[in-house]
């Protein structure tokens, strides 16, 4: 109970100090970490993904690309506000693709 108290505090005080800064509190570390988690559960349930289908005939990997969140500028101060998923790409080997379909084409 201590703890939990004691992190509200913390986190009341950090928004005031942040308020007068002219920071918004969508960037709080909250959000940054929340952001954060989201992008990393995405990449391992991608991971996973490839992992159980890996001996698929067919089956291509995907890859996840994250890019960061606009920073907000303060004055000279510029703080980041996380990171999130662009995309999921599928990965293919475009030698091999154009190999089956010159083969698929010639048949």
């Amino acid at each position: 109970m201590v703890k939990k108290i004691l992190k509200h505090t913390l986190l009341l005080a950090w928004r005031e100090e942040g308020n007068k800064q002219g920071i918004t509190l969508g960037a709080d570390l909250f959000s940054i970490g929340r952001s954060s988690l989201r992008t990393s559960q995405k990449s391992l349930a991608t991971t996973s993904h490839n992992i159980a289908n890996a001996n698929t005939e067919g089956f291509s990997r995907q890859k996840v690309t994250a890019e960061t969140n606009a920073p907000i500028q303060s004055g000279k101060n510029v703080y980041g506000s996380g990171v999130n998923v662009k995309d999921v790409k599928r990965v293919h080997d475009r030698f091999v693709e154009k190999k089956l379909n010159s083969s698929i084409s010639s048949n």
